[in-house]
């Protein structure tokens, strides 16, 4: 095993000899493997967390129907989940109405490139990069990027602040 040469890299993925991948399906030592989980025996070639990013959205939107389709990838960083996501609404939305709603949404802090270490150690959601989605019909589309502590803001924070918003609505 040889220590990586950023040169020998660049110019060639197999400069470096790494151990055998164990844990992942591919070396993730400088690396991006677009692969998390388990994959599901359903004939739909999706990943366990793909399901889980698609059932967990619509649970949590309460939009049962709601379309989402994504590859959850492993980057190797310490923390944090980052989603870039394409959004299409009922409506026409620019990206200034869009930075204007989230800039008043709880939990949520604009920037222009949002990433996990900037959200490492935070509650906050980083939403940036936000911008048309020209692939979608009369400007009804969006895409953004967030990034946030997945070891802050994960099931814990999240049943915490939802039970603090049912508390405030009961008074």
């Amino acid at each position: 095993l040889g220590a990586p040469n950023a040169k020998d890299l660049t110019y060639n993925g197999e400069a470096i000899s790494f151990l055998p991948a164990v844990k992942f399906p591919k070396t993730i030592s400088n690396n991006v493997i677009p692969f998390a989980g388990t994959l599901v025996d359903d004939g739909m070639l999706e990943t366990d967390e793909e399901k889980k990013l698609r059932n967990e959205s619509r649970k949590i939107l309460h939009i049962p129907n709601l379309r989402v389709s994504g590859t959850c990838v492993r980057v190797p960083v310490f923390t944090g989940h980052s989603l870039s996501l394409t959004l299409e609404f009922d409506r026409a939305i620019t990206p200034a109405e869009a930075t204007k709603i989230l800039s008043s949404a709880a939990g949520v802090s604009l920037m222009d490139v949002p990433t996990p270490l900037d959200a490492a150690g935070k509650n906050e959601s980083f939403v940036g990069r936000i911008r048309q989605d020209h692939s979608i019909d009369g400007n009804k589309g969006l895409v953004l990027f967030v990034s946030n502590d997945n070891l802050r803001k994960g099931a814990a924070l999240n049943a915490l602040q939802i039970a603090e918003v049912i508390v405030s609505n009961r008074k």
